[in-house]
């Protein structure tokens, strides 16, 4: 187990990620490194608010436990970080997706918004959002789930920390999002990836996407590879994903987010 925090903000070089991690071995893509990674966390627990434990916001790393969202940077980060494993490059990239920019300041720094945290990965040539791509559609939907839920958020109640969460509410809103309705999404199953980001965009109003995890291709199947707010831990769904998909409420459809580096 570790369990870390660092208030040291690095200065993350996107070209340092486009080439000294391109190189994968024996002919695994990027994805299939994303799913090694991944299985080494199977069985793990599942906890909420493990970046909201300190007083000031610094970078909070936990290997024993993870949100969908923690789990997912986590993954990310120890597969593109230098090999051999360089703590200080696992940091950095773990920074850079995490908070806006690359840079911790304060509460409201942090992507709290996964549509948010797609962008800019996006930005930072981590991966696509291949939706359209595969069939999908663009919409807008206004944005304000943490600023409506304030006292979820004790955070919040500081004026300065609101307007700036809601400044960015504001501008997320005014972004087009491409993503895959639910009648489509039997039809892209065959052109999913292992490794693969799947993002699950919420029909609850003010929310824009509810849960994360990796695409994982099993028996011919493909599979949601996810820290399971269900299951309180890591896990591969036992049911093929179309099928997981149908027992979740609130779900409008799902984002395809693709790594660009081979």
């Amino acid at each position: 187990m570790m369990i870390f925090t660092t208030n040291i903000s690095y200065c993350y070089c996107v070209i340092l990620i486009k080439v000294s991690i391109a190189i994968t071995s024996f002919g695994q893509t990027t994805g299939d490194r994303f799913i090694q990674t991944a299985k080494t966390h199977l069985g793990k627990s599942y906890e909420i608010n493990t970046l909201d434990l300190q007083k000031e916001e610094v970078l909070t790393i936990d290997t024993a436990q993870f949100d969908c969202v923690t789990f997912v940077e986590c993954v990310i980060a120890q597969t593109l970080c230098k090999k051999p494993f360089n703590y200080s490059s696992f940091e950095s990239i773990l920074t850079n997706l995490r908070y806006r920019n690359g840079n911790i300041d304060g509460y409201s720094s942090r992507l709290h918004y996964f549509s948010e945290w797609l962008l800019q990965a996006e930005k930072n040539g981590i991966g696509k959002n291949i939706s359209l791509e595969l069939g999908g559609e663009l919409r807008k939907k206004q944005i304000h789930y943490m600023s409506i839920n304030e006292k979820k958020y004790p955070k919040l109640h500081d004026q300065v920390i609101f307007t700036k969460l809601r400044e960015t509410e504001i501008h997320l809103s005014k972004a087009a999002l491409a993503f895959i309705p639910n009648r489509k999404i039997d039809d892209v199953l065959t052109k999913l990836q292992n490794g693969d980001i799947i993002a699950m965009v919420s029909s609850v109003s003010g929310l824009d996407i509810s849960h994360t995890g990796f695409i994982i291709l099993k028996n011919q199947n493909v599979h949601l590879l996810h820290a399971s707010s269900r299951t309180k831990k890591v896990e591969i769904t036992k049911q093929p994903l179309g099928q997981y998909l149908k027992t979740m409420p609130f779900i409008e459809g799902i984002i395809i987010f693709r790594n660009t580096i081979q």
